[in-house]
C-alpha cells in the first residue's frame, strides 16, 4: 500500500518511499501480466486477428482496458513523476515533481518557460540534505 504524506503529516522515510516505489512496481507488473492475458486471450478466441485488439483508454491517472468482448479492467496510478531539477527548457505537466533550491515541488498546471512560476507549483513539506 502507498503511504502519503498528507496521512502521516510527516515526512516519509527512506524506507517507506522505496516501499511505495516497490508497490508501484509491483502493480505494474500485475497490469502487465493482465495485458498479456487479455491479449492472448483475445487473440486465441478470435478467428480474425483484426477483431482481436483490445482498447485502451488513459485519462489523468486511470487506464481502461477494454476487450473485444465488452470486459472492461480500471487501472489507477500514482500521478507523481520526478523530473529531477527543475529546467526551464522542459515542458511540465500535473503531477510532475522537480528539487529547486533543496525543495521538492509538485506541478499543478502545465507550464514551461525561462522562469519558475510559484503560482503553478506547490511546495511540498520536505527537501533534499546534502550528504556529506
Amino acid at each position: 500500500m502507498i503511504i502519503y504524506w498528507k496521512d502521516r503529516q510527516s515526512p516519509l522515510t527512506a524506507l517507506e518511499v522505496d516501499g511505495n516505489f516497490r508497490y508501484i512496481m509491483k502493480i505494474l507488473e500485475q497490469m502487465q501480466d493482465r495485458l498479456k492475458k487479455m491479449e492472448t486471450a483475445s487473440i486465441s478466441s478470435a478467428p480474425n486477428l483484426e477483431s482481436a485488439k483490445i482498447q485502451i483508454s488513459c485519462k489523468e491517472n486511470i487506464i481502461t482496458l477494454k476487450d473485444t468482448n465488452g470486459q472492461i479492467q480500471e487501472i489507477s496510478l500514482p500521478l507523481w513523476q520526478f523530473k529531477g531539477d527543475w529546467s526551464p527548457e522542459r515542458h511540465y505537466v500535473a503531477g510532475n515533481l522537480v528539487l529547486l533550491n533543496k525543495i521538492i515541488y509538485r506541478c499543478c498546471e502545465p507550464t514551461e518557460g525561462p522562469e519558475f512560476v510559484s503560482s503553478f507549483w506547490e511546495k511540498l513539506p520536505f527537501h533534499v540534505n546534502e550528504s556529506g
